[in-house]
Parts: structure tokens; C-alpha cells; sequence
């Protein structure tokens, strides 16, 4: 008698085969003891998969799979580090300064390429502190020796 797709394969049996690839209750795309790869009793083998790799793979797998997924085109390098020094932050403000008064004071040091505030979010106010780009590093240790601890709208600031 021939066997619908879906049903069980053993005629007794009382579980129904919805996608039509168990044969004798095993998969059959599944190559031999591929159900049977994680210790019983694990996680992987009461879901039926395999176990991940407890070596995390070769690098030249990694960057065959990574290479694989973009077409063969292999990601972009980052961009070098810059050093990061080129920014300060100046705190201890009061809400109501300005840009162009902090712009001013630390314009005394170097190029100012960049001047942010951080606001409050409930009222829009400044928090007290910005950070400010220059064009270089030096300019940048120059503001730090300089401005800190002056006397700024009647506060003394902390870069």
C-alpha cells in the first residue's frame, strides 16, 4: 500500500510526520549520527542539533564565512586610530554659558574645530559641561593646562 506524504512510516506508530522527511524516526537529509553528536542529556541533544565547536572554529573558516557572505569582497578595514586627543571636556559650567563665550575662552589654545553642550532632557538646560574638538593634540593639552581651574561666569572650571 502506498505511503502518503506526512504520515508516520511505521503503520502502528501514532505520530503524524508534517513535512514528510521522517523515515523509521529519523530524519532523512540527516547523515549517520548526526542526532547522536552531543552528550546525552545536553541541551543540543534534547533539541536535536548538533553541539557548537568548544574551539570556536580555525581563523581561515571565519574569514571563508565572512567572505562567502559578502560575495567574495572582504569587509573594509577600519579606519586607524587618530590618538583621541584632540578633545577635551570642560566642566563645572554654569547652565546659562554660551557657545561663543566658550568658544572664546578656549580659542586662546588652538582652532576650535567643534564645541558641543550636553542638555538636560527634561528642561532643555545645559548640564554644566561640553566637549570641545581642536585641530590638534597640542592644542587640545594646551587648553587643559590653561583653562583649568579659571574662573569662568563666576565658577571655577574643570577641564
Amino acid at each position: 500500500q502506498p505511503q502518503t506524504p506526512g504520515a508516520a512510516s511505521d503503520a502502528g506508530a501514532s505520530e503524524f510526520d508534517l513535512y514528510g522527511d521522517m523515515h523509521d524516526g529519523t530524519l532523512a537529509s540527516a547523515p549517520s549520527g548526526a542526532l547522536s553528536t552531543a552528550p546525552s542529556g545536553s541541551l543540543y541533544s534534547a533539541a536535536g542539533g548538533s553541539q557548537p565547536s568548544s574551539q570556536g572554529g580555525t581563523p581561515s573558516a571565519a574569514v571563508a564565512a565572512s567572505a562567502a557572505a559578502t560575495n567574495g569582497v572582504p569587509p573594509p578595514e577600519p579606519p586607524p586610530p587618530t590618538g583621541g586627543g584632540s578633545a577635551v571636556f570642560v566642566g563645572n559650567l554654569q547652565w546659562w554659558t554660551t557657545d561663543a563665550e566658550l568658544e572664546a575662552a578656549c580659542s586662546e589654545f588652538g582652532l576650535v574645530t567643534s564645541l558641543q553642550f550636553t542638555e538636560d532632557k527634561s528642561n532643555g538646560r545645559s548640564k554644566g559641561y561640553a566637549r570641545v574638538h581642536f585641530s590638534d593634540e597640542k592644542s587640545a593639552a594646551l587648553c587643559k593646562a590653561g583653562l583649568n581651574g579659571r574662573v569662568f561666569n563666576e565658577k571655577a572650571c574643570v577641564v
